[in-house]
């Protein structure tokens, strides 16, 4: 423009129709943001840190109580981990969690003091379980649709076992 002897200003400028209209709202924002209050504004505190945490997952667990532990709706959880379609997080497949800032500092201190299932597959109750002997009911398909099985490796007493619902 400045070589054709033509103004320089935006407005003036060649540009695709869709450019001219989002710029000018884009500039506006910037403004209103950074000085908020020569408009009359007042911004809420934003945190400067990212959304979310990646948790490192170092034994298998439940979805169900990974969800619980993390204090997180089930929808945010199955969102922010897609990857996580069967029942139960495998530690040598998975390497990371994604959860929300503040719920992931909490799944860390609520899974030190969860008294469930250790590394290795034992957990805590009247008898120690491993996953040898014993019997539980494990689904498979949908939920509400599945059949159910028994699993040997996966003794009925453990906490973790699964139960068939009620007929």
């Amino acid at each position: 423009n400045r070589k054709a002897g033509r103004p320089t200003d935006f407005m003036s400028l060649h540009m695709p129709r869709e450019t001219r209209n989002y710029v000018p709202k884009l500039l506006a924002l910037k403004n209103i943001i950074s000085q908020p209050e020569t408009y009359q504004v007042a911004l809420p505190s934003i945190a400067n840190h990212p959304f979310f945490d990646a948790v490192p997952v170092e034994r298998d667990m439940d979805v169900g109580v990974a969800i619980q532990l993390a204090e997180v709706s089930e929808d945010l959880f199955r969102r922010l981990n897609p990857q996580m379609n069967k029942p139960v997080i495998l530690a040598a497949g998975t390497e990371n969690l994604l959860l929300p800032f503040d719920n992931a500092e909490r799944f860390r201190a609520n899974l030190a003091t969860y008294p469930g299932p250790r590394q290795g597959g034992s957990c805590h109750g009247p008898r120690p379980c491993r996953r040898e002997g014993g019997d539980a009911l494990i689904s498979a398909g949908r939920p509400g649709r599945g059949r159910w099985w028994r699993d040997p490796r996966i003794p009925a007493h453990c906490p973790l076992a699964p139960h068939a619902p009620a007929a």
